[in-house]
């Protein structure tokens, strides 16, 4: 008995042929892609003089930020109206121009907003018991001399050679969604870590 069709049918068929020959291996010659390879991960030496003095830097801008946050906690467990924290106290720090990540992802630059953001109605201040400093990660980016972003940071006079972005995350309690804050550091030549010019 034969068995017959509809146009509309013999079109799936055929397409459905069609593109198991297009997918089947060897059919086709491919370009064959890149090698893949096992990542990477590369480190500075923890006792080196330039992973010693970024910590050491860090460590102690840390210890501030620290005490600052720790203090404005207790001025609005108070009800006190003075705020100890401005941005003048981090002008010399890597967080001299922040960046805060809250636990949405939303992301607030400058410290005007962020000390607003930390002492508002929703704020991690405003009702938490705790806050401190839980973790660092840093990543440093070298700058070739006479390169584009060497001469954008340095000008004709800087000697900067490395920059360091630096990502804090805040611990408080009773709630552990992650804060983050994040802000630059910068190397010179002479082994000197300095803050930053805002927009690094």
């Amino acid at each position: 008995m034969s068995i017959r069709r509809s146009p509309k049918a013999w079109a799936a068929v055929m397409a459905v042929i069609a593109t198991a020959i297009f997918m089947a291996p060897g059919i086709w010659a491919q370009k064959p892609g890149p090698a893949k390879i096992c990542p990477i991960r590369i480190e500075i030496a923890q006792d080196s003089v330039l992973a010693s003095k970024f910590a050491a830097k860090i460590e102690s801008d840390n210890a501030l930020l620290a005490t600052l946050l720790s203090q404005l906690r207790q001025r609005i467990a108070g009800e006190k109206t003075a705020n100890p924290l401005t941005p003048e106290d981090f002008s010399q720090t890597y967080l001299r121009d922040p960046i805060l990540t809250k636990a949405d992802g939303t992301t607030i630059p400058h410290w005007a907003p962020i000390i607003e953001s930390l002492t508002g109605q929703d704020g991690i201040i405003r009702g938490s018991t705790y806050i401190d400093v839980q973790s660092v990660h840093v990543t440093l980016e070298y700058l070739p001399f006479g390169g584009g972003k060497y001469v954008k940071v340095n000008g004709t006079t800087g000697d900067v050679d490395f920059i360091a972005r630096i990502e804090t995350l805040l611990a408080y309690a009773p709630t552990d969604d992650p804060v983050k804050i994040e802000g630059t550091l910068c190397h010179r030549k002479v082994c000197e870590i300095i803050s930053c010019p805002p927009g690094y």
